[in-house]
């Protein structure tokens, strides 16, 4: 059955399309993240471009070009292996993307108080700072997409320059600074072989799970301008952008910090601001963060469009209830799903930040994404193996060489994504009760899919009452 949306206005352009990909893939924790393992990080990133990169490069661009429709991943894995596993792709990477939000809204509120200096340092530990302002920038997102796409993407254009600037800004300073005062970690060929240790594998995982987001646009294919022709160069162009400057930034971290004096998920203003002043620069920090802020805001919007997409498609396909597809009647967005969307992320902020410290609400969230987020991709990466045995499509000329070229890299990204599974199973070495966290991580996992589940039968027992009533 057809399920495309020709309601929804294509108002995304070639520009808009790059931008997004650079906003749904960059960011500059993961860089910072990389260079506690030293310049080995630079040899995890390369590792992770060839392994699962561009496997899901490749990958994606083979699928959307055979189903370029509204619903993207979900489609997919529907075409590919039936509605079960079309909505729990779906449902995993919608609910995955809930405490991703989250997340990013911590951030924000952490980085925003670099703009006030001093006086602000108090309020990192007062968590009616860090809700107010989650949820101030998640109503004003959300209003903005409900308003239109058209009117969103400029919070995603911006907040790719926004996210991407600060970390070239970064790297310009480490240059002057190696310059001047030479590297604080030495930079022989041995310190870029990792040591094959349980710290660096699990930071490994994680440097893979940053690496999604290539997948993200075509959830929008009904809204993007000539999707078939212009996705290819758009994401050429930005996984490039984005593979170069994590590479190159990471590398300018670790001229900067020794890896072991890295402060987590405030590593980047603490690396700008090593590397502004060992530069002679001064008054730069500020708008490090106001950049790295709008950054951040423009990522929400982008993350936010993206996964309420995944429940307006299920609403047209009825999956979940037909509420859920309606589209607003001035406007013409998926408003349900976004307002709805928007109020389980709230509800998580509160939550999450109930009986706990900043950083412990911020760890809840960050705990909650980890098996999740690669459910997903062993569908994508399945269904890509399974076209290639199949019709390529309109116009797609049959070659062995092609395809078994785009089966060798999805198979490798198959296992990267089973590996990487594992390896976030694995408790971190500080973590105190093991057997907790594992329970946490595991336990989410299943009750996630056994939540899905339910709705899917209770959704399909609907449907077969509805027909047989006819």
């Amino acid at each position: 059955m057809d399920q495309r949306t020709p309601e929804l206005r294509r108002v995304m352009g070639f520009a808009d399309l790059v931008l997004f990909f650079v906003i749904a893939n960059f960011n500059v924790i993961w860089f910072v993240r990389a260079a506690e393992a030293g310049p080995a990080g630079v040899t995890f990133w390369c590792v992770s471009g060839m392994m699962f990169f561009l496997p899901l490069a490749v990958s994606v661009l083979a699928l959307t070009a055979r189903f370029p429709g509204e619903g993207g991943l979900y489609v997919w894995s529907r075409e590919s292996f039936g509605d079960l596993a079309g909505f729990i792709t779906g449902w995993f990477y919608w609910f995955c993307n809930l405490p991703f939000l989250t997340v990013v809204l911590y951030y924000i509120a952490g980085t925003a108080l670099s703009l006030g200096g001093d006086p602000w340092v108090s309020l990192q530990e007062s968590p009616t700072y860090f809700m107010t302002v989650s949820l101030a920038c998640l109503a004003l997102v959300t209003a903005l997409h409900i308003v239109g796409l058209d009117i969103g993407k400029w919070l995603h254009n911006v907040g790719a320059a926004g996210i991407w600037l600060p970390a070239v800004g970064l790297v310009v300073l480490a240059v002057v600074a190696w310059t001047r005062h030479g590297p604080v970690t030495p930079m022989t060929t041995s310190s870029f072989v990792p040591e094959l240790d349980m710290k660096n594998a699990l930071l490994w995982s994680v440097l893979v799970m940053s690496l999604t987001g290539l997948e993200a646009a075509s959830i929008l294919g009904d809204e993007i301008q000539d999707l078939r022709r212009r996705i290819g160069p758009a994401l050429v162009a930005a996984a490039v952008l984005v593979l170069v400057t994590n590479i190159v930034a990471t590398l300018a971290v670790v001229v900067l910090i020794p890896a072991d004096q890295l402060t987590g998920s405030l590593g980047f203003m603490q690396a700008f601001k090593t590397a502004s002043t060992r530069a002679g620069v001064s008054g730069l920090l500020p708008l490090a963060a106001f950049l790295v802020v709008v950054g951040q805001l423009g990522k929400v919007g982008a993350w936010s469009a993206t996964s309420a997409r995944l429940p307006f498609v299920g609403g047209v396909a009825h999956c979940v209830p037909a509420v859920f597809g309606r589209l607003h009647p001035r406007w013409g967005t998926p408003y349900v799903a976004l307002l709805f969307q928007a109020g389980i992320v709230a509800g998580l902020i509160v939550l999450g930040q109930w009986g706990t410290t900043t950083k412990g609400a911020f760890d809840v969230f960050q705990s909650m994404t980890l098996i999740p987020t690669f459910i997903p991709f062993l569908f994508v990466f399945a269904a890509a193996i399974r076209l290639q045995h199949g019709n390529p499509g309109p116009g797609r000329p049959d070659r062995f060489s092609r395809r078994l070229a785009i089966q060798i890299l999805a198979v490798s990204g198959l296992v990267t994504t089973i590996l990487a599974m594992i390896l976030s199973l694995v408790p971190p070495p500080e973590e105190p009760d093991t057997t907790l966290y594992l329970a946490k991580v595991t336990g989410l996992a299943v009750l996630t899919f056994a939540v899905g589940l339910g709705v899917y039968w209770t959704r399909s027992t609907e449907s077969r009452a509805k027909a047989s009533a006819k």
